[in-house]
């Protein structure tokens, strides 16, 4: 037992003052993190960071093959509203966030999908990045 602790006993330490090293270095760097995400959010603080609910608007793009229309009642967005943070400035003016748009030109069936919600200003956070939309298409009685 003793030859197993004692058996190269140099190298043991080198590895253990090591370890210290590098425990000390990334606390070091910890700490570096935390002030510096203290400077970012005391530069947001004087834009008055806030969030406000906006509905969703679907983007579509195009129309459905001639026969074919859709069904704009039971259309679903869900959810149909997104918490959107960003400068109060900003946000007063904002009404409502667009989806990515959805071509339905040659959809002839009900379409269910996830999409992403478009941000509409650089630097404005969306809470929910994507909502799941159901465009029903139906055959007109023509």
């Amino acid at each position: 037992m003793k030859n197993l602790i004692m058996n190269n006993i140099g190298l043991k330490l080198i590895a253990l003052l090591l370890a210290i090293i590098t425990w000390f270095y990334i606390v070091v760097e910890l700490q570096k993190g935390a002030i510096e995400e203290r400077d970012v959010f005391q530069r947001l603080l004087p834009y008055r960071m806030v969030s406000k609910q906006v509905p969703v608007k679907l983007d579509l793009v195009g129309e459905p093959p001639k026969g074919f229309v859709i069904d704009k009642e039971n259309l679903t967005i869900n959810p149909s509203a997104c918490i959107v943070v960003g400068p109060k400035s900003l946000l007063e003016k904002l009404t409502a966030v667009n989806t990515q748009p959805v071509d339905i030109s040659k959809t002839t069936k009900t379409l269910s999908k996830d999409i992403s919600v478009i941000s509409p200003i650089k630097g404005m956070l969306l809470k929910d990045r994507f909502v799941k939309i159901t465009i029903p298409i139906i055959k007109t009685k023509d």
